[in-house]
């Protein structure tokens, strides 16, 4: 309740706001008063309060950047008129030019494990404010709140067009993975662009056909689609099914012989290929569920001559997610392409050779991610002389780097010597740290001198599990900072849940200087739409 009544006091004028939005507009900044609700808006506790003297001294010593903000004038919006907290303007927000009209900011003096914290693509620091193109987060985050999933256009388009560029005149078709991330407003800057999809249900071809999609470039995935799946990509005119078992090729068949149309389909083919990643999107080896087993391959393909109302047209293969190195993809298509070589000696018309996806990105200072143009082009060069349609279905290098979880913190604190940053941003918004261990750096919106601390980063819900780091050295924030997860553009959102009756997270999209949501914030009756007591 309370944290509801915080967003509320953040994003609704009072009844008087106008009136004193106005008298601070028409007020000269350096003869505004400083008030004490401002103050417990940047982390007062109420003990400083009872040394208020003291306490602004040093909060202005350390803080200039933070109590500047409710001093001075924001661009681009107005002040709530509810303790002073900034407002956007409706509808598309607007970055200010830059941070040169607040008053001065020490500057960062972090230690070197801190200050080298990963900043992806466009997101970067200008005058230790963080940025995500043209747009100070900083400005952002007061108007869409916290927790919201922010996501580059710039950096989505520079990655799809990395993939498509390589390629070069090689025929080839890049699909983009929907279950990575499939906000309409992601998916139809993709279309507009030109991708492909590659979809796993029927929901995400409901969505991709929403914003525009092409049919005609949709391959259809996955180990369990259902009948009623199957007619709708039927109707809907898909390019082709990646098929995973002789059940799935009858199931289609007996469908689209119902419909009088022929279904192009692959066969997805299990390489036995070890992807060298995480166990639970590791989907290569003999031992997971997905696909048909090299040996079995050309067997199922010779009996699926019978079903009439199919048509053999390519190969498919997706060994796994988040490989770093591409030798075992290299490895995979090496398998494929003997396989096609033997189809083709049968005198099968094999057309286009699925690689799938699964490039990895960044989330460590420590790694490094596999370029998309070099790995592409040295798929270019093994494949020219192939006399095929290469299709890859990349879903995490494209938006991955591209997206970051803005998260508000709530509280400090300790457990004997175990530090805390509380904040309220949960495994229900991002799940990946609890489910996978997986790592994503965290960083300030706006950077501060305070040496670094070693915390870790919690959420509210009532689970051990719920964190989004332990033991990370990090900045040393505030009640009140802001910080950014980074690397969140892939498989957050898409995993996020209302678990504890949280309100999913807002979606915002980054243009340039300008900024929109994209996904509005879910409120308490979204929550319970579609029950009956």
């Amino acid at each position: 309740m309370v944290q509801k009544q915080a967003f509320q006091q953040s994003s609704s004028p009072s009844p008087n706001s106008a009136t004193e939005s106005a008298a601070r507009n028409s007020t000269p900044a350096s003869a505004r008063r400083f008030t004490w609700r401002r103050l417990l808006y940047t982390g007062v506790t109420a003990a400083a309060m009872r040394n208020p003297s003291r306490y602004v001294k040093r909060a202005i010593i350390a803080c200039p950047v933070r109590l500047a903000r409710f001093v001075q004038p924001p661009v681009g919006g107005v002040f709530s008129g509810t303790g002073g907290l900034f407002r956007p303007e409706r509808g598309r927000g607007r970055a200010r030019p830059a941070p040169h009209h607040l008053a001065p900011t020490p500057r960062a003096i972090l230690a070197k494990a801190a200050a080298n914290r990963l900043i992806t693509q466009m997101f970067s620091y200008s005058q230790d404010d963080l940025y995500c193109e043209q747009v100070a987060l900083a400005d952002l985050v007061h108007g869409a709140g916290t927790p919201a999933y922010v996501y580059s256009s710039q950096a989505i388009l520079a990655n799809y067009r990395a993939y498509d560029e390589a390629f070069g005149d090689l025929p080839h078709s890049v699909c983009y993975a929907v279950k990575a991330n499939s906000s309409l407003a992601v998916l139809g800057l993709l279309a507009k662009a030109g991708a492909g999809f590659d979809i796993v249900s029927g929901g995400e071809l409901f969505r991709v056909l929403q914003v525009g999609g092409d049919p005609s470039k949709v391959v259809f995935s996955g180990v369990g689609k259902t009948a009623d799946e199957v007619e709708y990509a039927l109707a809907s005119g898909i390019h082709n099914f990646n098929c995973e078992s002789e059940s799935e090729l009858a199931l289609i068949d007996a469908l689209a012989g119902r419909r009088g149309v022929k279904a192009g389909f692959s066969i997805r083919v299990n390489p036995d290929v070890d992807a060298s990643t995480h166990p639970y999107i590791s989907t290569g080896l003999s031992q997971h569920k997905f696909g048909i087993a090299m040996p079995q391959a050309l067997a199922v393909y010779d009996r699926a001559r019978a079903l009439k109302n199919l048509s053999a047209e390519g190969v498919s293969c997706h060994i796994g997610s988040q490989i770093l190195d591409p030798a075992p993809i290299l490895e995979a298509v090496e398998k494929l392409l003997a396989l096609v070589a033997a189809l083709r000696a049968e005198g099968r018309p094999i057309r286009h050779l699925d690689l799938g996806g699964g490039l990895g990105i960044r989330y460590r200072d420590s790694e490094k991610a596999p370029a998309i143009r070099e790995f592409i082009e040295s798929l270019r060069a093994r494949l020219r002389e192939s006399g095929l349609c290469v299709m890859v279905e990349p879903g995490r290098s494209i938006v991955g780097p591209a997206g970051v979880l803005l998260t508000r913190v709530l509280y400090r604190k300790k457990n004997g010597p175990k530090e805390f940053v509380v904040v309220d941003a949960a495994m229900n918004d991002l799940i990946r740290p609890s489910l996978y261990h997986a790592h994503h750096e965290i960083v300030p919106v706006r950077r501060n001198s305070l040496p670094p601390v070693t915390a870790d980063v919690v959420g509210p819900i009532c689970e051990t599990g719920d964190f989004l780091a332990r033991g990370r050295q990090m900045a040393n924030v505030m009640p009140g900072d802001f910080l950014a997860v980074c690397a969140a553009g892939a498989y957050g959102f898409v995993l996020s849940s209302n678990y504890n009756s949280r309100p999913r997270a807002a979606e915002v999209l980054v243009e340039g200087a300008a900024y929109r949501v994209i996904r509005r914030r879910e409120t308490f009756e979204d929550l319970v739409r579609g029950e009956t007591v």
